[in-house]
C-alpha cells in the first residue's frame, strides 16, 4: 500500500487527518501512532488492569460498532483505529446537531495564488471533508496557450487542513502543457470516506495545437489518493476505440468502495448515461433503465447511503439545450431507474435542473435545484428554487419559506448529516445558507459578503462541527468555512 511517507510513516494522521510533518512519530493533535514500527507509549502502571492493551481497545470499540452497525477496524502499530464511513458518520462524543449547524459562523477562506502557468484562472467544483482538519477540493485550472492561441485546462486538487489551503501535486495525463498537444483535463467531483482514501473523477482530452479543436484522445479520468499521493486511472466506457467516457460524480462509502456516474458518446450515439461500481480496485458497469433516445441526459451529483442504494441527479435536455427538465436516477441494488422528481406545476416550466443530492440517516434523501418561473428570456430568465425529498419511492416538495424573501435565489450545494441538511446558495451578491431539520427551515444570520457572479458548487460538513463550501468567482476559486463559535470539536 502506498499510504506511508518513506517506508513506515503516514503522511497524514489516520485518525484526525492532521499533517504529520516530516519527523513526528505520533500525531500532535490526537496522539495516534504515525508509524508501523513504533508503538504508543505504554501506561506507567499496568499492574492495576488484567486486560491486555489490545483487548481493552477492542472492548472500548465494541459499543461503537454496535451503535453504527458497520465500521472498519484497522490495526496499526498496536493501536486500533476506527474509520467512520460516509454513509454513517459515526458516534463521536460530540454530536454535530442541527442547532450547531444553525449557529455556524461563516467566513471566506483565502486560497493562495496558484503556481505554474501565468494568466490562468481556476474554479473548484467539489469538496469532501472526512474530518475538520482534512478536506479535499477538486476542480479545473484554465489557461490560454500563447503559442497556439488556444484554451486549455488542467485538473486541480486543493487540500484544507482547517486553517490554510495547499495545492496537491498530481501526475495526471497532462500534469503540465506539452508541445504538440493541449490538455483539456478536469476534475468534477471528489469523495473521501476517510483521510486515507479519496477518489476524484472527471475527464481528459488531447487537443491539436495546430487548430486547438481536434480531439485526438479523450475519456474518463479517475484520480485516487491512498494517504500519500494521487494515482491516475484512465477509464474508458467500452473496448471500442471510438467511444469516449466522461465521469461527472462519485460517492464512496469506505476505502476502495465507490459509485461513479457520467456519460459516454460515440459517432453512433450522441450521449448516453454510464455508471461504474468500484470495489477492491475493480470497476464494473451498472446499467441504466428507461433512458430516452430523444433526450440528452446528464447526472452531475450522486449520493449513496450504501453500495445498494444511491440517488443521482442532473438534467435531461430535449431537442435544444434551451429546453430541459430536472432528472433523477435511483439505484436499488440491481440497476438504475430514471425518475421525474418534479411536481405538475414544475413540470410545466420550460427549464429546470437538480444541482445536488444527499441523504439523512433515516433513509430520506433531499435534492436541490432551480426551475423557470417566468417566460424564457435568455440570461434574464427568472428562476426559483427546488427542494425535493425522496422517501419510500415517492417525491415530496420541500421548498423553503425563506426563498420567497430572495427573488432569483439559486440553490447550489447541499450536504446532509444524520438528522439535518445544510444548503448553500447565492442571490446576486447575497450569500444564502439554510439548515433543514425536523421539517423546519432556519436561515443563517452570520454570512459574509461575496462578489458578483460568485457561485458555489459543493459543500461538505465534517463530524466535528465544521462545514466547507467551494466554488468560483470571476477572479478565481472561492472557499467558505462555517465553524462553531468555540471551534470544531475533537470528540
Amino acid at each position: 500500500m502506498n499510504d506511508e511517507v518513506g517506508d513506515s510513516r503516514f503522511r497524514y494522521c489516520p485518525r484526525c487527518g492532521v499533517d504529520s510533518g516530516t519527523s513526528d512519530q505520533f500525531c500532535r493533535a490526537c496522539g495516534t501512532s504515525l508509524t508501523r514500527t513504533i508503538k504508543a507509549p505504554a501506561p506507567r502502571d499496568q499492574s492495576q488492569s488484567s486486560i491486555a492493551p489490545g483487548e481493552r481497545l477492542s472492548r472500548s470499540s465494541r459499543r461503537f460498532r454496535i451503535a453504527i452497525g458497520l465500521a472498519c477496524l484497522v490495526v496499526l502499530a498496536g493501536v486500533t483505529v476506527t474509520i467512520r464511513t460516509l454513509a454513517v458518520p459515526g458516534t463521536p462524543s460530540f454530536t454535530f446537531s442541527a442547532t450547531d449547524a444553525e449557529n455556524l459562523n461563516w467566513r471566506l477562506s483565502q486560497i493562495p495564488l496558484l503556481p505554474g502557468p501565468k494568466d490562468s484562472t481556476a474554479e473548484l467544483q467539489s469538496v469532501s471533508c472526512p474530518t475538520s482538519s482534512f478536506c479535499i477540493a477538486v476542480g479545473t485550472r484554465q489557461y490560454t496557450d500563447p503559442k497556439a492561441s488556444a484554451y486549455s485546462e488542467l485538473p486541480l486538487v486543493e487540500r484544507f487542513n482547517g486553517s490554510r489551503w495547499t495545492m496537491e501535486p498530481l501526475q495526471s495525463p497532462d500534469s503540465a502543457p506539452q508541445v504538440g498537444r493541449l490538455p483539456e483535463d478536469q476534475l468534477t467531483d471528489v469523495s473521501c470516506p476517510t483521510v486515507r482514501f479519496c477518489m476524484a473523477v472527471g475527464s481528459f482530452a488531447r487537443l491539436s495545437t495546430s487548430t486547438g479543436l481536434g480531439t485526438g484522445v479523450s475519456g474518463a479520468l479517475v484520480e485516487i489518493f491512498k494517504g500519500r499521493k494521487w494515482r491516475t486511472v484512465e477509464l474508458r466506457a467500452s473496448s471500442k476505440s471510438n467511444t469516449n467516457a466522461y465521469l461527472e460524480a462519485v460517492s464512496c462509502q469506505q476505502s476502495r468502495s465507490c459509485f461513479v456516474v457520467g456519460t459516454a458518446e460515440s459517432p453512433q450515439v450522441l450521449q448516453t448515461l454510464i455508471s461504474y461500481k468500484y470495489e477492491l480496485g475493480v470497476f464494473t458497469s451498472e446499467p441504466f433503465g428507461g433512458a430516452g433516445k430523444s433526450s440528452v441526459d446528464s447526472l452531475s451529483h450522486i449520493y449513496c447511503s450504501n453500495m445498494d442504494h444511491c440517488l443521482a441527479v442532473g438534467t435531461s435536455s430535449f431537442g435544444t439545450f434551451g429546453s430541459s427538465q430536472a432528472l433523477a436516477a435511483v439505484f436499488a441494488g440491481h440497476s438504475w431507474e430514471l425518475e421525474n422528481p418534479l411536481t405538475a406545476q414544475q413540470q410545466a416550466a420550460g427549464v429546470s435542473d437538480l444541482a445536488d443530492a444527499s441523504c439523512l440517516s433515516d433513509g430520506r434523501c433531499v435534492t436541490i435545484g432551480s426551475v423557470e418561473v417566468g417566460p424564457y428570456s435568455g440570461t434574464n430568465t427568472e428562476f426559483g428554487s427546488i427542494v425535493q425529498s425522496f422517501w419510500s419511492g415517492k417525491w415530496h416538495d420541500l421548498v423553503s419559506p425563506n426563498s420567497s424573501k430572495f427573488a432569483g435565489v439559486s440553490f447550489d450545494a447541499l450536504d446532509c448529516r444524520q438528522t439535518w441538511c445544510s444548503i448553500v446558495g447565492v442571490q446576486d451578491t447575497t450569500l444564502y445558507v439554510e439548515t433543514f431539520a425536523d421539517s423546519a427551515w432556519h436561515l443563517s444570520p452570520s454570512v459574509p459578503s461575496i462578489a458578483a457572479k460568485t457561485g458555489f458548487s459543493s459543500v461538505a460538513c465534517s463530524p466535528e462541527g465544521r462545514c466547507v463550501a467551494v466554488g468560483y468567482t470571476p477572479s478565481g476559486p472561492i472557499a467558505l468555512v462555517g465553524s462553531l463559535p468555540s471551534g470544531p470539536k475533537t470528540g
